[in-house]
């Protein structure tokens, strides 16, 4: 029996990273990569196209979700959120702490 969800109200945080790019090589879509390695889509309007400012940020995100047929997650983003002082450490290859 399949017991995923798929649609409800959620907030979750991860690195706004590029999903989708034009001819000229802009960014047009995004998604947020989480911690636990899932991935959201995000719905490409108003709010969608705010976040878009934060490619490369920690950000956390709350709006509604659903599955599609292709089993792809896409968030409809009420409010987000932007992390200044945390986020993912290239050289290190893990997740800086907030506290120091």
């Amino acid at each position: 029996m399949d017991t995923v969800k798929k649609s409800g109200k959620v907030t979750i945080q991860g690195i706004v990273t590029a999903a989708e790019w034009d001819e000229y090589d802009d960014v047009v879509g995004v998604k947020i990569e989480t911690l636990d390695e899932n991935a959201y889509f995000v719905t490409d309007d108003d709010m969608g196209q705010a976040i878009m400012d934060y490619v490369q940020e920690e950000v956390e995100v709350t709006g509604s979700f659903h599955v599609d047929r292709d089993k792809n997650k896409w968030i409809t983003i009420e409010d987000f959120s932007v992390f200044e002082d945390a986020g993912y450490d290239e050289e290190e290859g893990d997740w800086e702490d907030e506290e120091e």
